[in-house]
């Protein structure tokens, strides 16, 4: 004889609905407990793009107040965001005005952009020329002459191809070895002209740089013209004087220093070269 299956009693059903009735009240009580941290967590998010905006830029180089074209860089970060800024592309920007050895910056409240560079010290100002000639110098073709009645002195000759060229760059000379694009007048009316054909390597700016350095502190004010690779001096009443960008520094300092008794050892010279351990006189 079969058995019948016992009916569920309403006891049961009733113990059952208060169990998931407990389990949603449960997890309910849960989510209102981390509702209040999640409503935070996404007003902060909502919040901290306003509250990295960029309003005001404070910039120091080498402990003092940057340039005006340093600041322009800067100001095309107003209003953005200080997580979205490049630093690689900031570095690349101010490197183009500034050999930059050092870049940190940081955000403050409120809303500012403090940026402090280190970098090169000091810079020569010059005036450069690129061409596709150099101009033909009398020295070079007749200075080997015994009749110095053929050739000029080289400065002169220098100053009228200077003359006549038109679209010169304002550059900056720095010690490390870079030019930079000078933007802080519109023309330089400094005593250094670079007149190339190629652009010089950065070993040559370095070298560069170091003569122009020996050359105003041996020489009165000199006026410098950089031809490729020659360097050509004006002072006073003192004969041209020509280096070789790459000669040994040690020589020309000491040929610099020795720049009174040189002048006495011919009274009607027009160039001292001092590309060499022993000067040439001409």
């Amino acid at each position: 004889m079969l058995q019948k299956r016992p009916s569920i009693s309403s006891s049961n059903i009733s113990k059952r609905s208060l169990r998931r009735l407990g389990i949603t009240l449960h997890i309910a009580k849960r989510f209102l407990k981390y509702t209040p941290l999640l409503v935070i967590v996404i007003l902060s998010i909502l919040l901290s793009k306003r509250a990295f905006v960029v309003k005001q830029i404070k910039c120091r180089i080498n402990n003092g107040v940057c340039s005006r074209e340093i600041e322009g860089i800067l100001w095309h970060l107003s209003d953005s965001n200080y997580f979205s800024i490049d630093r690689k592309e900031l570095h690349w920007a101010i490197s183009q005005m500034f050999p930059v050895e050092k870049l940190a910056y940081n955000f403050s409240y409120p809303n500012t952009l403090e940026v402090n560079i280190d970098g090169a010290q000091d810079a020569y100002s010059i005036q450069s020329f690129q061409t596709v000639l150099l101009p033909p110098l009398s020295l070079d073709l007749f200075g080997a002459s015994t009749e110095s009645a053929q050739w000029r002195r080289p400065i002169p000759e220098i100053e009228n191809f200077v003359d006549e060229l038109e679209g010169g760059t304002s550059q900056k000379m720095w010690e490390n070895g870079i030019l930079t694009s000078d933007t802080s007048t519109a023309t330089v009316s400094g005593q250094i002209t670079h007149i190339f054909t190629s652009i010089p390597s950065s070993d040559q700016v370095r070298n560069m740089y170091k003569i122009i350095s020996l050359s105003n502190r041996y020489l009165d004010k000199p006026k410098i013209y950089i031809m490729d690779d020659r360097i050509f001096l004006s002072a006073g009443d003192l004969p041209d004087i020509m280096i070789n960008v790459d000669s040994p520094l040690e020589n020309v300092e000491m040929s610099l220093q020795s720049m009174n008794f040189l002048v006495t050892i011919k009274k009607d010279a027009r160039v001292f070269n001092l590309s060499f351990k022993h000067p040439i006189i001409k």
